[in-house]
């Protein structure tokens, strides 16, 4: 019997999830203002 789970896709980030995740490893303790203007959106 086969197993129907199935592995996840590796995702390629483009810039801004970069800056995104950047961000979030440097400092999860950011408020939303700060870390839209620091990813720039």
């Amino acid at each position: 019997m086969a197993s129907s789970v199935r592995k996840p896709d590796t995702a390629k980030l483009d810039a801004i999830n970069l800056r995104i995740l950047s961000e979030i490893q440097r400092d999860d303790r950011i408020t939303k203002l700060k870390f839209a203007e620091k990813v720039g959106l």
